[in-house]
């Protein structure tokens, strides 16, 4: 079973990572959404990559096609494995609807948040509850948690704390690798030298380009 990559990134297109493993050998990882804007500002730079292998099938019903799935944590790997247990959430359908980092995303269902179920693409009313339904019990370990270890933490800012877009920027340097700790420092020093009201990405890109010149 193939279980890391390792190698270049050289493009991103789409959802798909061009990974170059050595002399002449390029793989073609798919990459679930809010992975994408995790590893574009590392274009050109050495990656790692968690793989899961699948074989789809053509319409047909006659071929399978391997397909192979990148993450950018083993985290982030079974977290996938999880959302893709509940019925109709193939894994074409899945890494499109994951547009928010997994932590992100398995807060929102152990917290029963249906209406932020609702934001990502793919994912409907039915669908929501769903999720709900069926991974509430389980998503927990896979949720950022605060004090009290059964509540999920809240995404909505209290005074002094982190808003929304800056955790989720910091959630998204936390699984290309920083430290909490570490994530949070790169992310108060953009905001402090960049005007309020960026974007996740384009807080993650500011980020990660201030570390390089560093």
């Amino acid at each position: 079973m193939l279980e890391r990559v390792r190698g270049t990134l050289q493009r991103i297109d789409g959802l798909t990572a061009e990974i170059d493993i050595g002399p002449g050998i390029a793989l073609a990882v798919a990459l679930p959404a809010y992975a994408r804007v995790l590893l574009e500002p590392q274009a050109g730079k050495h990656v790692e990559l968690w793989c899961r292998l699948t074989l789809e099938g053509q319409a047909q019903g006659v071929t399978l096609t391997p397909r192979l799935l990148g993450f950018p944590s083993r985290s982030d790997r079974d977290f996938f494995e999880l959302f893709t247990s509940v019925r109709g959430l193939g894994a074409r359908k899945a890494q499109r609807a994951m547009a928010s980092p997994p932590s992100v995303v398995a807060g929102w269902i152990v917290a029963g948040d249906t209406a932020a179920l609702k934001s990502l693409p793919e994912v409907g009313k039915k669908l929501a509850e769903t999720l709900v339904t069926e991974l509430r019990d389980k998503a927990g370990v896979f949720a950022d948690l605060v004090e009290d270890p059964d509540r999920p933490a809240s995404v909505e800012a209290k005074p002094g704390e982190l808003s929304e877009v800056h955790l989720d920027a910091v959630l998204a340097l936390v699984a290309l690798g920083e430290s909490r700790s570490d994530a949070e420092r790169l992310i108060e020093r953009t905001t402090a030298q960049h005007l309020d009201g960026q974007s996740v990405e384009t807080l993650v890109a500011l980020a990660l380009a201030s570390r390089s010149a560093r």
